[in-house]
């Protein structure tokens, strides 16, 4: 996942192991993701999760808020 952020944001954004833990441990909680999975890799705990419905159309909703508060920031700006 670590990898896969900074390949999405093109080395934007770098994800910390602590905050991408504590981050999955909130989303669990929230309903958001589940896990669905787990096995052993070099000696390592590797736990797979998935995006439950609720996730995804939190996701959406957020994705849809932001896009929304960016267009009214560019016409506030004048972009």
């Amino acid at each position: 996942m670590i990898q896969q952020v900074k390949e999405l944001s093109q080395s934007e954004v770098t994800l910390g192991a602590g905050t991408l833990y504590g981050n999955l441990d909130r989303l669990l909680e929230a309903g958001f993701v589940a896990t669905d999975g787990q096995e052993t890799v070099d000696g390592r705990a590797r736990r797979y999760y998935i995006i439950t419905g609720d996730g995804e159309q939190t996701a959406r909703a957020e994705t849809a808020r932001l896009s929304q508060l960016a267009a009214k920031a560019k016409r506030v700006l004048g972009s």
